[in-house]
């Protein structure tokens, strides 16, 4: 994907910035005109999100995000029992999308609130995978922003507890939990670099970590990539951004 994005598409997130605002304030986006959609078709809807994110089709993107979030606010509060879990999760991927294309705008005040917008909704779902998920643009959101310490916390802290909440290993969790591993070493190998810079030598727990987590990809990518298939990684909520 692009490191940045044309300048005429970020003009486009006027509505998108009221719509993540409004809802800071508590006051909520302004009720869609349309009756909210069914599950299944919300799900399609941030699926199709996901898809422009990842084809870089971001004018389409942001065109529609406004609405969809609009969308999955509504069934967050109106719907109930298992119905409202699955929109809980479904409303963390689609500010998950919001907070990975923000950044790519380089919107990093926006992002953040996308971000915590993702993970609180993560965190009603009840669904650890979406938890993990949703930690990912955390780490990266943290990262972007220059707080390497942090990201690597939150790397080392979620990945430990995707180890605890989910025992028996799935594709979908595995790219989940790669996902997790591959941000914290990122993260790490920029806090060992920028630590060198400054002179200061090489962190220990920055090395042993990154060390530790590149080896982990590595040698779990293979078995990962054939069970999940290369259309099924990249469409993993994990894989935005």
């Amino acid at each position: 994907l692009p490191a940045h994005v044309p300048s005429h598409v970020a003009a486009d997130t006027g509505p998108l910035a009221l719509v993540l605002t409004a809802q800071m304030t508590g006051s909520g986006p302004e009720p869609p005109q349309a009756p909210p959609l069914d599950v299944a078709d919300l799900a399609l809807s941030v699926n199709r999100a996901r898809s422009q994110y990842q084809a870089c089709r971001y004018s389409d993107l942001v065109s529609q995000l406004p609405r969809l979030l609009a969308y999955l606010h509504v069934a967050c509060l109106t719907l109930d029992g298992d119905a409202q879990l699955r929109a809980y999760a479904l409303s963390a991927d689609a500010y998950h999308v919001t907070a990975g294309f923000l950044l790519k705008v380089g919107d990093q005040g926006l992002a953040h609130l996308a971000t915590d917008r993702s993970m609180n909704a993560a965190l009603s779902s009840g669904n650890p995978l979406a938890v993990g998920a949703s930690a990912r643009i955390v780490i990266h959101t943290l990262m972007k922003s220059g707080h390497l310490t942090a990201a690597i916390s939150t790397a080392r802290s979620h990945s430990l507890r995707l180890d605890r909440e989910i025992p028996a290993q799935t594709p979908e969790s595995l790219s989940v939990y790669g996902s997790v591993l591959l941000r914290g070493a990122i993260a790490a190998a920029h806090d060992v670099a920028s630590a060198d810079e400054a002179g200061h030598g090489y962190l220990d727990y920055s090395v042993h970590y990154a060390n530790f987590v590149l080896l982990t990809c590595i040698v779990g990518s293979g078995s990962s990539l054939v069970a999940l298939g290369w259309p099924q990684l990249f469409s993993s909520p994990a894989y935005v951004g």
